[in-house]
C-alpha cells in the first residue's frame, strides 16, 4: 500500500527537469573554469571564475528546481524541489559575492546583496508547501491509492477485491468507496458490485447477463460456479445478473443456493417446487418455497 513516502516522489517531467538542470550547471562549469583561465583584460581570474560559477553554473540549476516544483503533483515533491532552488540561489550568491567583492567583507554583503531576497522567498514559499503537505498529506495519499486502484481496473473485464488488494495493498474496506471514486473522477466505465466483491467494466456487465440467461436457458438447470468458470467471472457475480434479469422481468426460474433452474424446468413442475417437489403457492415471482428456502421467480 502507498505510503507517506510516495507523497515525497516527484513525477518524471520533474526529475527530467531537474537532471536537465543539473547536465547543463555541469557543462557551465567547464565554461566557467574556461573563462577563468583567460579572463578579460584587468580582471581576477579568481574572480572571474567564480562568477562564471554563479551565472553559468548555479543558474541552471537553480531553474531546473524551480520547474520541478512547479510540475510536481504532491506538497512533499513540491516542497523539496522549492527548498533545494532556495540552497542553491544562496550558494549561488555566495560565488557571486566572492566574484564581485575584493574582501571577504565584500563579499559577503554583495553576496547578501544579490541573492538574499531570492533566497529568503524561495525558503519561505518552500517551507509553506512543506506546511500544506503535512496538512493535505492523508487526503493526497488517499488520492495516491485512489489513481493505483485505476491503474488496476483500466482496461480489465472483471477484477475481483482479492486481486486489488494483492496488487495495491489496500484493505478491502477500503475498495468500495475508493472504486466508486475511481469511477467518477478517472471516468472509467465499469461498477462495482459488492456482493460479488469485484469490480467489473459496463460492457462486461451488459454481454454477461445475457450470457446467463443463455446458459440457463439451454440447460434447463445448472450450479452457479460451472457458469462462473465458463464466463471466467466470480460466482457471485453470476447472481448478480440473474437478479437484475429477474427485476427486469427477464428470467422467471428459480435459485436453490447454487442451482439455477430455467423458466421451462419450471413449467416442468407445474406448481411444485423444482428443487423438492413441494406446492408452491400461486402468486407472482418473488416468492421463496416454505420447505426449502428456493426463491422463485416464475409468473403464474
Amino acid at each position: 500500500m502507498p505510503t507517506h513516502l510516495d507523497l515525497w516522489k516527484p513525477t518524471p517531467i520533474a526529475v527530467i527537469a531537474a537532471i536537465a538542470g543539473i547536465v547543463v550547471g555541469g557543462l557551465g562549469v567547464v565554461l566557467a573554469i574556461a573563462i577563468g583561465l583567460d579572463p578579460p583584460e584587468g580582471s581576477r581570474a579568481a574572480g572571474t571564475a567564480l562568477l562564471g560559477l554563479a551565472f553559468f553554473a548555479f543558474t541552471p540549476v537553480i531553474v531546473g528546481f524551480f520547474v520541478a516544483s512547479l510540475t510536481s503533483r504532491r506538497s512533499f515533491a513540491r516542497a523539496a524541489a522549492m527548498l533545494l532552488c532556495a540552497a542553491t540561489t544562496g550558494v549561488a550568491g555566495v560565488f557571486l559575492g566572492a566574484g564581485v567583492g575584493s574582501g571577504v567583507g565584500e563579499a559577503v554583503m554583495s553576496g547578501g546583496m544579490c541573492c538574499a531576497l531570492p533566497t529568503g522567498v524561495l525558503s519561505l514559499v518552500g517551507v509553506g508547501m512543506l506546511v500544506q503537505g503535512f496538512r493535505n498529506g492523508r487526503r493526497e495519499l488517499r488520492e495516491l491509492v485512489a489513481e493505483r486502484l485505476a491503474d488496476a481496473v483500466r482496461g480489465k473485464r472483471v477484477v475481483t477485491f482479492d486481486t486489488l488488494v494483492d496488487e495495491t495493498g489496500v484493505a478491502e474496506d477500503e475498495i468500495v468507496d475508493l472504486l466508486w471514486q475511481v469511477t467518477r473522477v478517472w471516468s472509467i466505465p465499469g461498477k462495482v458490485v459488492p456482493e460479488a466483491r469485484c469490480f467489473i467494466d459496463t460492457s462486461e456487465d451488459v454481454s454477461g447477463r445475457e450470457k446467463v440467461l443463455g446458459v440457463v436457458s439451454a440447460r434447463g438447470r445448472a450450479e452457479v460456479q460451472e457458469i462462473a468458470r465458463e464466463l471466467a467471472v466470480p460466482p457471485g457475480l453470476v447472481k448478480h445478473w440473474l437478479y437484475l434479469q429477474a427485476a427486469a422481468g427477464r428470467f422467471h426460474g428459480a435459485i436453490h443456493e447454487d442451482t439455477i433452474f430455467s423458466d421451462a424446468a419450471m413449467r416442468a413442475k407445474g406448481g411444485a417446487c423444482p428443487d423438492c417437489g413441494s406446492p408452491l403457492p400461486a402468486g407472482v415471482g418473488g416468492r421463496r418455497c416454505t420447505y426449502c428456502g428456493t426463491e422463485i421467480f416464475a409468473v403464474e
